[in-house]
């Protein structure tokens, strides 16, 4: 690029995060990043380690493509780079991660946050009906997080992502417009309403108590 006088620019448009599911009938859904990380590495590798009520045998891991952001997120990130295990897998898509969750007991998925966070979305709604979203600490015996969007602005969440679109184009066009419609009010709006965290426009925050 800069032989060729070409400067792209990077815009920051949204927070997303990594969702990590299982199996509805999973009595254990709560886990640290250390567990999480144990179990890429095949450290952990059966359930009843981590509880010896937990009778489902051994750990199952299916990400949505072998070649993916989420699982070069965990391996860069959480890993170090270091390979996954043998129980580590890859499917076709998020639909096929929920899938095959949803009819293995034993199996967890790693997705990103959109594919179920649109409370709007036909789709989303089918995805919670089939899987639990797991809550992560981001160390033992601390408080843990869903990947609500309250949890992914805070950074309480632990696996949270930076969203960029980047425009190499070397003159105001096509590409400099979209950029600024998503950045702006609108495409912030349409961010905020696809379960994503906006990087400009505010997230509101609602806590309720009852007596």
């Amino acid at each position: 690029f800069e032989a060729a006088n070409i400067y792209p620019k990077s815009t920051k448009i949204a927070e997303d995060a990594i969702a990590i599911v299982c199996n509805k009938e999973n009595m254990d859904s709560a886990f640290s990043v250390e567990d999480i990380r144990n179990i890429l590495l095949g450290k952990d590798t059966a359930w009843g380690q981590f509880s010896e009520k937990n009778k489902l045998g051994k750990i199952s891991v299916v990400f949505d493509n072998s070649g993916s952001a989420n699982a070069r997120y965990m391996q860069d990130t959480l890993l170090g780079g270091k390979s996954f295990s043998n129980n580590v897998f890859a499917v076709h898509g998020n639909p096929a991660v929920v899938d095959y969750v949803s009819k293995n007991k034993n199996a967890i998925g790693f997705l990103s946050v959109g594919w179920i966070s649109d409370r709007d979305d036909p789709m989303s709604l089918d995805f919670l009906k089939k899987v639990k979203v797991m809550a992560i600490s981001k160390k033992k015996n601390e408080p843990a997080y869903q990947p609500f969007q309250a949890y992914i602005k805070t950074k309480d969440y632990a696996f949270s992502r930076s969203v960029y679109m980047i425009n190499r184009q070397t003159r105001a066009g096509l590409g400099t417009g979209f950029v600024a419609f998503v950045a702006g009010e609108k495409g912030q709006l349409i961010i905020l309403k696809a379960g994503l965290v906006p990087a400009i426009a505010p997230v509101r925050m609602v806590r309720i108590k009852t007596n």
